[in-house]
């Protein structure tokens, strides 16, 4: 059986759980989703902030693999409000709010972000 809270005067759903055990706030969840705010999905099923949603001043961290040809360099494309800390296995070569790029060494370059 779902239960639902709702502001009656303002004519909005609070709070809703369905039969699946997923959980709306300010609207009914998304279908497969564990916790949706106004119907947007906040994690994914990595148990990660969905589509970038992250307040301001939240730690994130993004981490992952990137190789390219000698000479040659990879941008990770992110969206910070300051420039972010990078540990990887090769320094990056330019890091900004938009973008932290790193040099082409030929080999697979690991690398977190937060």
């Amino acid at each position: 059986m779902p239960f639902v809270m709702r502001d009656e005067t303002a004519g909005r759903d609070l709070l809703y759980v369905d039969n699946a055990g997923q959980l709306g706030l300010g609207s009914l969840p998304n279908s497969g989703q564990q916790l949706t705010v106004l119907g947007v999905s906040v994690l994914d099923p990595s148990a990660r902030f969905a589509d970038g949603m992250l307040r301001p001043g939240a730690p994130a961290s993004f981490s992952g693999v990137v190789s390219a040809p000698a000479g040659g360099s990879v941008t990770v494309t992110i969206s910070t409000t300051q420039n972010p800390t990078v540990t990887s296995t090769v320094n990056a070569s330019a890091i900004t709010t938009t973008a932290v790029t790193f040099p082409g060494t030929g080999t697979a370059n690991n690398y977190s972000i937060w």
